[in-house]
């Protein structure tokens, strides 16, 4: 056997593992991903009442009032 086959099979051996590691954070970053998706959905009715009431504290012009109001306060 000679060295550019060693070298090969080197090269080979050191990038299998490596390209397992890869596979294994792609799997870990799309569990992430639909875990996010599903918290998102599942909370996106709250979402969009804090949008509409940060919106509704915008309309009036005073950019301050959302950061001093929290949501529950009436305007």
């Amino acid at each position: 056997m000679d060295l550019q086959h060693r070298l090969t099979g080197l090269a080979m051996l050191s990038a299998t593992w490596i390209a397992w590691v890869l596979v294994g954070l792609s799997m870990g970053g799309i569990a992430v991903v639909l875990q996010r998706v599903i918290y998102l959905i599942s909370t996106s009715e709250h979402v969009r009442k804090v949008k509409a009431r940060i919106l509704g504290l915008l309309r009036p012009g005073d950019l301050y009032l959302p950061v001093r109001c929290p949501v529950d306060c009436q305007p």
